[in-house]
């Protein structure tokens, strides 16, 4: 098989280690920006870079303090707020393995999983099903107090040493448990940090809407806060279109089905439209059609890119005719071109 592209061997993963330390990175050069916020219409909570390696240090105290040590399983049952991202990166910074589940699991799904995994502890919350156990049950309450503790170290080491644990989906079969190590989190981060279309960029905000527990998601996780973008977590799936014109970010990961539904949606009220507006809807369709992404990021373009002919196919391959088929591929929509979108939206 032939690479397009051939960039010689990849920097080794440092050791010692702590993926945690790695992704928190920033966290000094960047002390009072934004780096986790929920903005709601009732309140809206912050968290600066600052404030949350302090949480995530306090929590590893805590998880200490109570009896957990490093290598101990810790099954997660949390919803998708900001307990989930500081109990996580706590638990692996003090070497724990911890091992995040979809809050839709019921009491009996999480069943086979205590008597596979054994834990040291669970992390839970309470509107979140686990069924009975007799290891000690950590609630979010207590998690939260954990946060004001004095910091711990990170618990540095061997990069091959588990970091988390993660169960498939079970689409194919019973979920199974996989065990990821920290050179496993640290390969996936910093290939795929290449491949998205933005620089370390400390100006920046996405909306993050989908699970937290999923792999994707908490990888582009690693990505925003290692590049120091700030995360805005949508109140709810149903409220992700207010949440972007009051939060109006740079950016957002999603996965195809719900591009798909957006598109849908969307062709029908422009297809609604007479006159002037349905000459203008389609003329910004077109024009969106005519978005070279791969001009604009040409600092990411791997050498063969600059090929003509390479290119000409590229946008072939992703012309409407095939846009459907392209929707397969994650994608990630930039500052202008969605601004444009929703401004245009916004007025029929």
């Amino acid at each position: 098989m032939l690479s397009l592209v051939d960039r010689g061997p990849w920097p080794a993963c440092p050791t010692p280690f702590n993926m945690a330390a790695h992704v928190l990175a920033p966290a000094d050069r960047l002390a009072d920006k934004v780096a986790l916020a929920v903005v709601s219409p009732a309140k809206a909570d912050r968290w600066s870079f600052a404030r949350l390696k302090a949480a995530v240090l306090g929590t590893a105290t805590g998880l200490q303090r109570a009896g957990f040590k490093e290598g101990d399983i810790l099954l997660m049952r949390l919803g998708n707020t900001v307990d989930f991202p500081v109990a996580y990166l706590g638990a692996i910074a003090a070497g724990m393995v911890p091992v995040p589940t979809s809050s839709q699991l019921t009491a009996s799904e999480t069943a086979r999983m205590l008597v596979e995994l054994a834990p040291a502890g669970v992390l839970k919350a309470p509107e979140v099903a686990c069924a009975d156990t007799d290891c000690p049950v950590i609630d979010t309450a207590e998690l939260a107090a954990m946060r004001a503790l004095p910091p711990a170290e990170f618990v540095m080491g061997d990069p091959d040493r588990r970091a988390y644990i993660i169960y498939t989906s079970g689409t194919t079969g019973v979920p199974k448990g996989v065990m990821l190590s920290h050179q496993n989190i640290y390969s996936n981060v910093m290939f795929s940090k290449e491949s998205f279309p933005f620089e370390d960029a400390p100006d920046s905000k996405v909306l993050s809407f989908l699970p937290l527990n999923h792999i994707f998601e908490k990888m582009v996780t690693y990505i925003y806060l290692y590049s120091g973008i700030s995360i805005y977590y949508a109140e709810s799936l149903e409220t992700i279109g207010d949440n972007l014109k009051e939060i109006k970010p740079d950016g957002f990961t999603t996965v195809p089905r719900l591009l798909e539904k957006v598109f849908e949606k969307i062709m029908a009220k422009g297809a609604e439209q007479t006159g002037i507006k349905k000459k203008l809807f389609f003329w910004a369709v077109a024009l969106g059609e005519k978005y070279d992404n791969i001009q604009r990021h040409k600092s990411k373009r791997p050498p063969n890119m600059a090929n003509d002919s390479y290119r000409r196919s590229y946008r072939k391959k992703y012309s409407r005719k095939s846009y459907r088929n392209s929707l397969r591929c994650t994608s990630y929509f930039t500052t202008s071109l969605w601004r444009r979108i929703s401004n245009s939206f916004a007025r029929l």
